[in-house]
């Protein structure tokens, strides 16, 4: 899988918000999330605090645990 950044073909913030409203609603912590997604806690941490956009692996990871659809999210529907 790509490194690419996921800012290419999703709406980060929204992906974001609902992966953040997802981990607070299960009661997790940041570092809980990462054991839960097998990512290191400061690449959630990164991600959370909106320091960095997540790739395409992490998007990925993210919305598998959440079960989100990444589809929701896509920008590039059209394409």
């Amino acid at each position: 899988m790509s490194k690419q950044s996921a800012v290419q073909v999703f709406d980060v913030q929204a992906f974001m918000d609902d992966v953040e409203r997802f981990r607070k609603r299960r009661g997790w912590s940041q570092n809980e999330m990462a054991d839960v997604c097998g990512v290191s806690s400061s690449t959630v941490k990164m991600f959370a605090q909106g320091n960095r956009p997540p790739g395409l692996f992490l998007a990925c990871v993210l919305a598998d645990v959440c079960d989100l659809s990444l589809d929701k999210y896509r920008t590039d529907k059209g394409i």
